[in-house]
This record gives C-alpha cells, structure tokens and sequence, in this order.
C-alpha cells in the first residue's frame, strides 16, 4: 500500500468488482470527494461530540418487539433468564 497514493490506489481499483474504501478521519471526510459516508449514510455528516453507547439491554424490547416477540412472551423469557 505503501507504493501508491490513496487517490493512485483508488484510481487503480475504479472499474474493479473490489471492495475498497479508504479510510478517513471524521474530520476529512465532510473534504472528501470519494463519496465516503458517515454510518447514517449522510456524506460529510460528522458528529459534533461522541455519544455514550446504549446500556445493556436497553434496546432488548424494540427488538424483539420488531421480530414479533409480544410482552407476554418477553416476561416469560426473563422469568427463565433466557433474556
């Protein structure tokens, strides 16, 4: 990687059935121009100051409420320390 540029590199891989992205750092990438995005998915989107993640389990309802696990069988699920 050493013996090319980012933009050789990129240049070298276009038209290439490759997986390749380079790597930037958050403030570089509102500058760049190779499309990279923010995981949102919104170019050049940086966040202003890093967010804490989610406690264990916070998101355990919404997700097993969305793969269609009611309440009922969500508390029968604790009782059994299966969640």
């Amino acid at each position: 990687m050493r013996t090319k540029t980012r933009g050789e590199w990129l240049a070298h891989f276009s038209g290439v059935d490759a997986c390749l992205t380079p790597v930037l750092a958050p403030t570089a990438i509102a500058n760049d121009s190779s499309g990279a995005k923010t995981a949102g998915g919104e170019p050049g989107a940086v966040e202003d100051r890093p967010h804490a993640a989610p406690a264990l389990g916070a998101d355990t309802d919404a997700v097993l409420d969305a793969a269609g696990i009611d309440a009922t069988r969500r508390a029968a699920l604790r009782r059994a320390h299966v969640i």
